[in-house]
């Protein structure tokens, strides 16, 4: 865990701590954790233009901060693809393309089904699910002995809505 990271999470420990109180006076019956303010694990992820309601494209993998490519890199070399750890697919889409406009999710015979496609696609995966799992069992942590059921929200892209290739 990166210490921008850590950081993060000990500041939401502290509001999930204060919202704690407020839950053991009032009679709540649960907690919904949004995961990112704009769905840091919405997958892949994308701009929301303020002005509009509607979604311009499929987004794009967030892999190119110096820890992601640290742990890309960590993960490639014994996969055999050291160069694999250098960035994201070269062939993704950007924010404002549509799933099927590039080669990387391409319908059939897209580089998402290569060996580098199914390692990328399992190590940025993990990561979300991990970072899913740590503000969870946080927050779960915290309010264990208040009687509220904790849940968490996924955003959903609706772009990918009925693509025959799966938002990962």
């Amino acid at each position: 865990m990166g210490n921008r990271e850590a950081i993060g999470l000990q500041c939401i420990k502290l509001v999930f701590n204060h919202v704690k109180l407020l839950l053991c006076t009032n009679l709540h019956k649960g907690i919904s954790i949004g995961l990112g303010p704009d769905g840091e694990l919405r997958y892949p992820s994308y701009r929301h233009p303020a002005t509009t309601n509607h979604i311009h494209g499929v987004g794009e993998f967030q892999c190119y901060d110096r820890n992601m490519l640290s742990h890309l890199k960590q993960h490639a070399d014994p996969f055999g693809n050291p160069l694999g750890g250098l960035s994201g697919p070269h062939d993704a889409p950007s924010y404002d393309q549509a799933p099927n406009s590039n080669n990387f999710v391409k319908e059939h015979g897209g580089s998402w089904e290569t060996p580098y496609g199914d390692f990328f696609l399992s190590r940025y995966s993990n990561q979300l699910i991990s970072h899913g799992d740590r503000l969870l069992s946080l927050a779960s942590s915290i309010f264990n002995n208040v009687p509220v059921k904790v849940s968490g929200k996924v955003p959903l892209v609706h772009s990918w809505y009925k693509n025959p290739v799966p938002p990962f």
